[in-house]
């Protein structure tokens, strides 16, 4: 069962969150309407139970939260930029961003006016690129002298991602956010509601684990070491 809208198709996947059920094919909207993203990620095909996927649904008629259109372009592309980092690819980068933001659309009456909403998203878009990295790292068969260059460059994106989400939650967010995101310790305890010396405590741990697993710093996934 498919949506009649714009154009094209795309596979919405099975997973936790917005998309939710078996699976299923739905119509993505091709328009540079922000919106219109939105509404491509939460359409329905089929009803629960049928086989054909369940998906909350957000069409042209529901009313946009106050402030989410005007907030879309700037966490959007805060949500790629996560995305981007730990995966290196910007197909996959985009279907976090798009899921991200589906997810902020749900839950906008709750953050949309705090002041940590975007490090809300920067939280949502690294747990959703680390799953997508463990996802990636279960179905992977493709023989390691078969990859070229690039794509060794994005398997080692990849791993530490997959690594980055083996460290306790606290670590895993303050990593997230000073080295996915690029924000400063002040702008990571704000987000986080902790102390500076609390990011500090958290970073150096989540550091030394990394540099114990990998024998890497965070700088092979942002290109900066800190």
């Amino acid at each position: 069962m498919t949506i009649p809208t714009v154009s094209g198709s795309v596979a919405f996947p099975k997973g936790p969150g917005i998309h939710q059920g078996d699976g299923g094919v739905g119509r993505r909207v091709d328009t540079k309407s922000t919106s219109g993203r939105i509404r491509c990620a939460l359409e329905v095909p089929g009803q629960p139970g049928d086989g054909q996927g369940r998906f909350l649904v957000v069409s042209a008629n529901l009313r946009t939260p106050t402030g989410f259109e005007e907030a879309f372009d700037g966490l959007y592309a805060t949500a790629f930029r996560v995305a981007l980092r730990a995966l290196g690819n910007p197909t996959a980068a985009e279907d976090v961003a798009v899921e991200t933001l589906a997810r902020a659309f749900a839950h906008w009456g709750k953050i949309g006016d705090q002041p940590w909403r975007e490090g809300w998203v920067v939280r949502v878009a690294s747990n959703l690129a680390f799953d997508a990295a463990r996802a990636r790292s279960r179905f992977s068969d493709t023989p390691p002298e078969e990859t070229g260059r690039e794509d060794e460059d994005v398997a080692a994106r990849v791993s530490l991602a997959q690594e980055l989400a083996r460290l306790p939650r606290r670590q895993r967010e303050v990593l997230a956010l000073r080295h996915l995101a690029g924000h400063s310790e002040a702008e990571t305890a704000e987000v986080l509601r902790v102390s500076e010396g609390s990011v500090k405590t958290h970073l150096h741990r989540g550091l030394a684990a990394m540099r114990s697993r990998l024998g890497v710093e965070m700088g092979g996934m942002t290109g900066d070491v800190r």
